[in-house]
């Protein structure tokens, strides 16, 4: 029997603890000092998350051991990387952009990557930020970037095997240089993704609608700082499965803009100004109660620290997790070590990369079920997941899906004897999480769905 799940949730009470974090651990180094631009992928398929930067990649060995790889032409400096499945074969490809150019190396599956293959080449444009993302509905990834000359951002249509249109232009304000930041997702709720930008120098940050036939709507301004804006973030924030957004300023400033669910965002709202001049912003569930906890990196006063969700809107006071983290420059937050928590990476002290492990043990009234209660395959997956119970009386259990900016995902189950078939094939490539209660007790995992 297949039954449509558009609601379940799973509820976690009595919080009894807060997440606890080690002394910094390394990783590596990134190319060049004070790289803003940190992300983890499974970038070789062995079910882990590896560490991206421009220029290079760490392979996770386990245990918190890494080893180094490079991608791409490493005499030059690349300015943001991105990774997505660009050619339809089920691994992750690679987006570099360095000052002249655009370009992706191809995955062979087990992380080795081809040499650059160049999307757009223009002297003088000097072009920034990357990302990747499903614009034009056709369930392939496109490409987003942008350049400084111009405050240009366009897109590149993916034709569906890693061959790309010419760059089609969503902004650009001539005679008028700036550093945009790009992002996207759906943030009017018409089903479509929309694209975010915000500009490093002018501090404005504002929206384009995706009027669907490959065209973009004029930009509608979110805010206007009149301070240098240095890290953006698109996440549901409050829980009412609407993309909210996050941002730092250099006026220590890290605030959040509720989205009302169709693209109208409220003023900001502070978080927090204890951050000395914050560079990056990054945001999860850290300490496990179900809700959106925000991370900070900050120049000045060389801090790694978080901000606890207290629910209402309202967050905690600064809680440190590095004090000592020279010129900060970077943060991002996964499970790094398969523990089923969120642990912290972040580049400081120059051009050095550590993570941070989260040994928060409790999460609450329900404790984490150890994982030979039940099995999930495939991983990654692309059309059906499948959880398997060891010992299952009845089909009671409670399936939740959620994506990397807090949405909770639609989809169909199946439930048999021993286990219950879960299709993801309209999910979009990425990775997700997966709650499971059963009784009583709740297993969480990352799944990747690869298309």
């Amino acid at each position: 029997m297949k039954i449509s799940i558009t609601v379940i949730t799973i509820l976690i009470t009595a919080i009894t603890s807060q997440a606890q974090f080690s002394d910094k651990k390394a990783i590596g180094t990134s190319h060049f000092s004070k790289e803003q631009n940190v992300n983890a992928f499974d970038l070789d398929g062995d079910e882990d998350m590896d560490i991206l930067l421009p220029n290079r990649w760490y392979k996770n060995l386990g245990s918190g051991r890494f080893e180094k790889h490079t991608i791409g032409d490493q005499s030059e400096k690349q300015a943001s990387a991105f990774a997505a499945d660009l050619d339809g074969d089920n691994d992750l490809d690679v987006i570099l952009c360095h000052s002249y150019r655009v370009v992706w190396c191809e995955n062979d599956g087990k992380g080795g990557f081809s040499t650059e293959k160049v999307m757009i080449e223009i002297e003088w444009d000097w072009f920034w930020s990357v990302y990747a993302q499903d614009l034009d509905g056709d369930g392939d990834m496109d490409v987003l970037a942008t350049a400084e000359n111009d405050q240009k951002i366009f897109w590149f249509e993916n034709n569906g095997s890693g061959t790309f249109s010419t760059r089609k232009m969503i902004f650009q304000r001539k005679s008028y240089d700036d550093y945009p930041l790009v992002r996207a997702g759906d943030l009017d709720g018409d089903g479509d993704v929309d694209v975010l930008s915000a500009t490093l120098w002018g501090g404005e940050l504002r929206w384009y609608e995706n009027l669907g036939n490959d065209g973009f709507s004029e930009p509608y301004l979110i805010h206007n700082s009149a301070t240098h804006t240095t890290s953006i973030h698109m996440i549901d924030i409050d829980g009412d499965s609407a993309l909210d957004i996050l941002t730092a300023c250099k006026d220590d400033s890290i605030v959040w803009y509720k989205n009302n669910g169709s693209g109208i965002f409220s003023p900001p709202m502070l978080i927090t100004t204890s951050a000395d001049h914050p560079n990056s912003v990054y945001a999860t569930d850290l300490d496990g109660d179900g809700d959106i906890d925000v991370l900070s990196a900050s120049k000045f006063d060389d801090k790694v620290a978080w901000y606890e969700n207290k629910g209402n809107e309202l967050f905690s006071e600064q809680k440190i997790i590095n004090n000592n983290a020279k010129e900060a420059s970077a943060v991002y937050a996964t499970d790094i070590d398969g523990d089923q928590d969120i642990d912290v990476i972040s580049i400081s002290d120059g051009a050095n990369v550590f993570w941070y492990e989260n040994d928060t043990t409790e999460i609450g009234a329900i404790i984490l079920t150890p994982q030979n209660r039940l099995s999930v395959y495939p991983n990654p997956v692309k059309d059906v997941l499948t959880v398997a119970f060891v010992d299952r009386r009845e089909v009671r259990e409670q399936i939740a899906i959620f994506n990397m900016q807090g949405q909770q995902m639609k989809f169909d189950v199946e439930a048999a004897k021993n286990t219950t078939k879960i299709y993801v094939s309209h999910l979009p490539s990425g990775i997700y999480k997966l709650s499971v209660l059963h009784d009583n007790l709740v297993t969480t995992k990352l799944i990747t769905i690869l298309k």
